[in-house]
């Protein structure tokens, strides 16, 4: 079974991590993840070894979740925290403070952050805070792909570094900031198989979007957005992340839809197809007519 690098760990630590001095004097170190996808939390403590496995459950906006944490206290947190440093982003001014408050002055360093983020640490990254939607206009049946990452406004290094790389745009709202790309076929294959082989909780739906862009498109946009909410619901557990991804099933549901040049055209006099009325609109009916099969559809 593959381990988890320092920096795969130092990205999710920056995402779904926090690091603080407890109510003992002593540095604390949590990593989160929800119950449902907790293989990863597995992981990262079997890779570094030390602290110790909870969970525990809280509510947001009247919705109850349950969550694991991994805690790591005292020195194991310090000299963890040393390890994963050289290789965080959004967290590694704070570890360098407090290091330096615990009285650890010759184990603080640089804050200076990478110019470009590494493949494993945006993995670790962007399974602990992103994600890869799909949404359809009405108008148009392709499938609109975008990959998220969301974060607190006071942690935006890691997304500002993203968008310096990889392009697309970050939208605060109150104490929120939100990197979104939207994604077509060749900048699909450039972030997500940057990523994809370090992944673990989303590295099916990235191999399912990729296996999409081979065909140059996203047109058959129902089938694509069916398949992508059906894998967010699939639980993470430790046997799933570390065994083989095979899209292939899924991949044979999405048509290769060939694009079109033709436009529907109507002649003179046309009259409504469903009611008869020569008050014609667009698409062989009447505004009426029309408003109503667009509002059943």
């Amino acid at each position: 079974m593959r381990i988890l690098s320092d920096k795969y760990i130092a990205g999710f630590l920056d995402a779904d991590g926090s690091i603080s001095i407890g109510t003992n004097g002593r540095l604390r170190m949590v990593f989160t993840q929800k119950l449902s996808n907790d293989g990863v939390i597995e992981r990262i403590y079997e890779a570094l070894g030390k602290g110790s496995l909870c969970e525990s459950k809280g509510r947001t906006r009247g919705t109850t979740s349950y969550r694991r944490d991994l805690i790591i206290q005292g020195q194991a947190a310090v000299d963890i925290l040393c390890r994963l440093k050289p290789y965080m982003v959004t967290k590694r001014k704070k570890a360098n403070q407090l290091l330096s408050e615990l009285g650890f002055t010759e184990r603080v360093g640089t804050d200076s952050i990478p110019i470009q983020p590494s493949r494993s640490w945006l993995a670790g990254y962007f399974d602990g805070d992103g994600c890869i939607y799909s949404c359809n206009s009405k108008g148009n049946k392709t499938a609109g792909i975008k990959v998220s990452i969301t974060t607190h406004t006071k942690e935006m290094d890691g997304i500002e570094l993203v968008k310096k790389v990889f392009g697309g745009d970050i939208t605060v709202r109150g104490n929120k900031a939100v990197w979104v790309l939207r994604l077509h076929p060749s900048n699909a294959e450039r972030f997500l198989s940057y990523i994809a082989p370090r992944l673990n909780n989303k590295r099916e739906q990235a191999y399912f979007v990729l296996g999409c862009a081979k065909m140059g498109h996203f047109r058959d946009g129902e089938n694509i957005s069916k398949i992508l909410r059906a894998m967010k619901t699939h639980p993470h557990r430790l046997n799933d992340l570390t065994s083989e991804v095979d899209v292939s099933s899924y991949l044979s549901q999405v048509r290769d839809i060939k694009e079109t040049d033709k436009r529907y055209r109507h002649y003179h006099g046309q009259k409504c197809s469903i009611c008869g009325s020569d008050k014609y609109y667009a698409l062989g009916l009447c505004n009426p007519c029309w408003q109503r099969e667009r509002k059943a559809a």
